[in-house]
């Protein structure tokens, strides 16, 4: 973001390769092209300024956009090697830029405001996802690249089919095929910075349809030197996941991502948030929660913290109309529902804290407007979308508010995670962000520095793509919600999603989950589902399973939220180890490429995600492929996994389901040996779902013959990512077979198997050192 990071123009980017170039003419006239192939040509360019739309190709109904100045530029820069042209214009009386530079593999575009820019505001309620500039506007995109994959607002919603729009909007993929190797187009088109100023427009100011990335319509001015940029990356044969992951890593380095460490995505827990069966509770909830805390650590449910929420906070307004859902009026306990107090209660039940507060309510004792020591701005019920108001902290005292508050907080409570909702309300409906174009991002600098400067990891829920483009620059918000509530049912769709949180750094956080289908019979009298009923996954065991297998697949939280005594405990301790240590692969789980081909009638019929656990991208232990609601069966191949095989390359496949039976000591039918010939051919078959559970999850998993002896780890059985390197930190190839570390509780036992040079299995015990560690040779 260019508050944070400032530059001298605002740019937009297409990175596709090296045979991609994007050449402008003295008379404004631009393509995108890959070779000679053209994907796209360049609508005429305009800007919004000065109150009125101004053209290159004025048609009447706007200014005359002037030509004053042509240059040829070359040299280099921070980003290498260039050559390119850029354009001098004047719109009225305001001067602009426009700049084209051909990088070795890139392309970038730059609009330059050297004086800023007033009387741009063309959509001050946000209603019309317009934005003040066409450049670049390509048209012609869908014929080429028919395949389109975005995102837009809360939980970073995916939509397959449709290109990004609105503030609220974000990246967009465009593709011919996701899984080609050789002809297959795809590459992704994102801002860079002043992500909270982006937007997208489905067409030119003239009404032709095109993708029409820039800075929103709603801002009233824009400062001296005031940017935007925009990457698009990509090309031939990569595929969609191969896209995502070096686009999202070329996101990271440019921005110098690196998340801190969170206990929130490391450790199990146990969650009260929208859809668990204590959110709805209201009265004596205190000790309801104590209770099961208690008798989960009774049945060694290894918990490391629990997520407060269901409104233990002061709020007496929280079900009136006009008042914000959630808001907090102050952090005080709200002993009509829990009688004990926060710092009390988390002494009682011997575990930390991650606490929640979405927005304050407009009668709240912080603000000064009623008594309190903080200027507070109000949103609007009267913008876009928006209905019942709240308060933040403004912009200039958020960073004195949050150290505040934050401090507070975990001083009195021993909070060890925050997590603020509604990221989408929290913009949209404030009159001060989307009127002022560094108004939020101060305001988000604010409370993520505060955080980060006291260890303290946040998870932003309810956020839209944009939100998540900014937590690149803030190390502190290290995951996001990428599911809509359990409550409502669908939770479980999160594999597009994840495919954005995880390229760019965050973990997807899967909402909460119950690990028992005899849950539903006391949701009504506990209000974990609605008075209709609770939703077709909530009710069987394949549901269950298939919600905790995501979860611990996801990469973020595991919070389940079960009542009292019902909790599955075989189940939810596939997830963990004995110290409550989550045991995770090492990429979020995503949608494999072939789900998302451009003609649907290839995909398949169901979800199938996918990915893998090792110590290196070019060091994969294990691959994690695994469907669920399958409509029919389903032929999966080599080239579905992430990172992809290597051609000539042996591995052993198993069905993660059937490892415990056939994987005793000995066996020689625990997995199949297969060798990577062809990487469009199939290694497995998902079956179609039974009618009885269609959310029952079929797991394979695809161990890497990686060590001359032939040796393989397949690690613990029992734990959906068994070769996790959560588990085991260390791994190497002897003379004779292998060597690997793991960590673990004092005195635990851990059992870890593995398949010798001839095909067979093999499982050793070994009891974890008083410093936490074991080796174990074969």
């Amino acid at each position: 973001m260019g508050l944070l990071k400032p530059l001298l123009t605002a740019a937009i980017i297409c990175f596709v390769n090296a045979n991609i170039r994007c050449d402008l003419t003295d008379k404004g006239e631009y393509s995108l092209k890959v070779g000679e192939a053209v994907l796209a040509t360049g609508a005429p360019i305009a800007f919004f300024v000065e109150n009125k739309w101004w053209s290159s190709s004025s048609n009447g109904t706007s200014g005359t956009l002037l030509n004053t100045k042509y240059s040829e530029v070359s040299g280099s820069d921070e980003r290498g090697e260039y050559q390119g042209a850029g354009i001098e214009w004047v719109a009225g009386s305001t001067k602009v830029t426009t700049l084209v530079k051909n990088y070795h593999n890139f392309v970038t575009f730059a609009v330059v405001w050297p004086a800023g820019a007033t009387g741009i505001q063309n959509d001050a309620m946000n209603r019309n996802h317009s934005v003040i500039q066409n450049f670049p506007a390509f048209v012609g995109l869908e014929k080429t690249t028919p395949g389109v994959v975005s995102w837009h607002n809360n939980f970073v919603l995916a939509s397959v089919g449709r290109k990004t729009f609105g503030p609220a909007g974000g990246p967009t993929v465009f593709y011919n095929d996701s899984t080609s190797a050789s002809s297959g187009i795809a590459f992704i088109a994102s801002p860079l910075n002043w992500f909270k100023a982006s937007s997208e427009d489905d067409a030119t100011h003239s009404g032709t349809p095109a993708f029409v990335p820039g800075t929103s319509g709603t801002f009233e001015s824009l400062p001296a030197g005031f940017n935007q940029t925009y990457i698009f990356y990509g090309g031939s044969g990569m595929g969609f996941t191969n896209v995502m992951s070096s686009w999202g890593s070329l996101m990271q380095k440019w921005h110098r991502t690196k998340k801190i460490k969170d206990i929130t995505i490391e450790t199990l827990s146990y969650q009260t948030d929208n859809g668990a069966q204590y959110c709805y509770c209201y009265s004596d909830c205190s000790n309801k929660l104590i209770s099961t805390v208690n008798n989960l650590h009774k049945q060694k449910v290894p918990l490391g913290f629990v997520s407060y929420q269901g409104a233990w906070w002061n709020n007496p307004h929280i079900h009136e109309k006009g008042y914000a859902p959630w808001c907090v009026t102050n952090w005080g306990t709200n002993h009509t529902k829990y009688p004990i107090d926060v710092k009390q209660f988390s002494e009682d039940i011997n575990l930390p804290l991650q606490l929640y507060a979405p927005y304050f309510c407009d009668d709240t004792t912080y603000a000064k407007q009623n008594g309190g020591q903080w200027d507070m701005m109000e949103s609007s019920a009267e913008l876009n979308g928006c209905s019942g108001t709240f308060m933040n902290a403004k912009p200039d005292v958020a960073k004195s508010f949050y150290d505040w508050f934050f401090t507070k907080y975990i001083t009195e409570y021993g909070m060890i995670g925050y997590e603020p909702d509604f990221l989408q309300q929290n913009y949209e409906c404030n009159p001060t962000f989307i009127h002022n174009v560094t108004a939020s991002p101060t305001w988000q600098t604010a409370m993520a520095t505060s955080a980060l400067e006291r260890g303290l990891p946040v998870q932003w829920c309810m956020a839209t793509p944009t939100d998540l483009l900014m937590s690149l620059q803030f190390d502190s918000v290290t995951n996001f919600r990428g599911s809509s509530d359990y409550y409502y049912g669908s939770s479980w769709d999160v594999g597009v999603s994840s495919h954005l949180i995880w390229s760019l750094g965050s973990a997807p956080s899967k909402d909460t989950f119950w690990t028992d289908p005899r849950n539903v019979e006391v949701s009504g009298q506990l209000g974990g589902c609605s008075n209709n009923g609770c939703p077709a996954d909530h009710l069987t065991p394949g549901g269950c399973e298939m919600h905790t297998l995501l979860t611990i697949m996801s990469t973020g939280p595991v919070g389940f939220s079960d009542a009292d005594n019902l909790t599955d405990t075989e189940l939810i301790l596939r997830t963990v180890a004995a110290s409550g240590l989550l045991l995770k692969p090492s990429k979020a789980a995503t949608a494999v490429d072939s789900s998302l081909q451009a003609d649907t009638s290839k995909q398949p019929e169901g979800y199938i995600l996918g990915t893998y656990t090792g110590y290196g991208i070019d060091d994969v232990t294990e691959w994690y492929t695994f469907a669920h609601q399958m409509r029919a069966d389903y032929d999966i191949t080599w080239r579905d996994l992430h990172p992809s095989p290597k051609i000539g390359s042996t591995v052993y496949v198993r069905n993660w389901h059937m490892s415990s039976k056939l994987c005793s000591n000995g066996s020689s039918e625990c997995v199949q040996k297969k060798t990577v010939v062809d990487l469009d051919e199939k290694f497995a078959t998902f079956p179609k779902n039974s009618e009885s559970d269609q959310f029952a999850p079929t797991l394979f998993v695809v161990s890497d013959i990686s060590c001359s002896s032939g040796v393989v780890l397949l690690g613990d059985i029992s734990k959906y990512s068994s070769a996790s390197t959560v588990r085991y930190t260390n791994k190497k190839c002897t003379t004779n077979g292998m060597e690997v570390t793991l960590v673990g509780s004092p005195n635990e036992v851990v059992v870890t198997t593995f398949i010798t040079s001839d095909g067979k299995s093999l499982s050793i015990s070994s009891t974890v050192s008083a410093q936490g560690t074991a080796t174990v040779s074969i």
